[in-house]
């Protein structure tokens, strides 16, 4: 009896020990992935522990061979609600626990600190034997929701240098860009108004700010935004008119997008001079003269009257030439104006462009709208001689019959 009774003692001993045992390997490590609903940076007590978020586990022994590495889904079996992971307990010396995030599609991590830069976030808990069943805790990764988007400015270049000064050139609203998004296998994603949008002033600074596309996790898109210069304004940045930017969803906010843009005047430039010498080339000699009537037509691209008058030379253009303005040409067209002479001074005769068709026509564009090239040289005409020998003869002889006349009647 008493070694029956010893035996039970012993098995009873045993199974208390695995129990012990079993007990000191439920191990735990908790944590929390929170909403940052505010988008204050910190866990609010109105922004609870949530379940179904994916992260990643690796348990690393004290001599750094991994033990246990996975995915998992965050539940809310911890201490208030918190996620809870079953890891193997630490046998000897000092083991780790690594946890990290990688933020679904419209989301980044805003949680552990240094968000936004790289990919992965993740925390490293160590704990030894000692730790018992305390939970390896402290796994806090806060997540903000995001939407992509591009940010820039469209201004005007109201000084001329060619550069944006913020503190006299604004960005603008209303005006018209062209937004293309490529996905990383070079697939253009269809867009809302097939790309075009207005400019706003809701981006940092009063820049525009343009909604994009979330591109799938570990995917880089690109996103080329271009402008056609509206009437009148010609885009002077970017040279080539457009940016093309990669964006991913860790990043989703790119910037960078300026269009600079300058008010343009559309005019012909020309010379009225007097062909002295008579050479029909324009010598140093024969400057342009102004107040001389030239006549200017113009009309569009499908040959409809916008203009039609007079005007005189100036000496308002480069180096005293003429300068008429024209009417600007809307985007994407091309107008054509006809500049002539329609009536030579009193004693002239046009030389250049010739006296049988004294007249240019040239073509221009709201991208092109100076146009120059109106040469027109006239030369004094040959004053025809009277045939004064003639009427003198006449003269003579009747004045002579008169005389004769005159004589005769008195001898009689």
């Amino acid at each position: 009896m008493h070694i029956v009774g010893r035996k039970i003692s012993i098995i009873i001993g045993v199974l208390f020990l695995c129990a012990l045992v079993g007990a000191a390997t439920a191990l735990t490590a908790e944590g929390c992935v929170w909403r940052d609903v505010n988008n204050n940076g910190i866990k609010d007590t109105t922004e609870a522990c949530e379940a179904g978020w994916m992260l990643h586990a690796k348990v690393i022994d004290n001599t750094g061979t991994v033990v246990q590495e996975g995915d998992f889904t965050t539940n809310t079996a911890g201490t208030s609600g918190k996620f809870s992971y079953t890891i193997p307990a630490a046998k000897a010396g000092i083991w780790s626990c690594i946890i990290s995030e990688v933020p679904p599609n419209g989301f980044v991590v805003v949680v552990p600190s240094g968000a936004g830069k790289p990919v992965t976030y993740s925390y490293t808990k160590t704990y030894t034997s000692t730790q018992g069943t305390t939970p390896v805790a402290g796994h806090s990764f806060g997540n903000k929701q995001v939407a992509p988007t591009a940010e820039g400015c469209f201004w005007t270049d109201l000084n001329g240098n060619g550069k944006y000064d913020p503190a006299t050139e604004p960005c603008e609203g209303g005006r018209t860009l062209h937004a293309v998004v490529m996905d990383d296998s070079g697939v253009v994603l269809n867009l809302p108004n097939q790309g075009d949008f207005q400019t706003n002033a809701l981006g940092t600074g009063g820049k525009f700010s343009y909604s994009l596309p979330v591109p799938p996790t570990g995917k880089t898109w690109t996103c080329t935004i271009s402008e056609v210069a509206p009437d009148g304004l010609v885009t002077i940045v970017p040279v080539g008119g457009s940016y093309t930017k990669s964006y991913t969803a860790i990043g989703p906010q790119i910037g960078g997008y300026s269009f600079g843009n300058k008010q343009v005047a559309a005019s012909a430039e020309g010379c009225f001079w007097t062909d002295l010498d008579a050479d029909k080339t324009k010598d140093d000699n024969e400057p342009c003269e102004a107040d001389r009537t030239l006549l200017a037509t113009i009309t569009d691209d499908n040959g409809g009257s916008v203009f039609d008058g007079d005007f005189q030379t100036n000496a308002l253009g480069t180096n005293g030439k003429f300068s008429y303005s024209l009417p600007v040409p809307p985007t994407g067209k091309t107008w054509t104006v006809t500049i002539s002479e329609p009536m030579t001074p009193d004693g002239y005769v046009n030389v250049v462009p010739g006296a049988a068709n004294p007249v240019y026509s040239k073509k221009y564009s709201a991208v092109n709208p100076k146009i120059a090239g109106f040469s027109f040289g006239n030369k004094e005409s040959a004053v025809p001689v009277p045939e004064f020998p003639t009427v003198a003869v006449s003269i003579l002889t009747i004045s002579g019959m008169f005389i004769a006349v005159q004589f005769m009647k008195k001898r009689n």
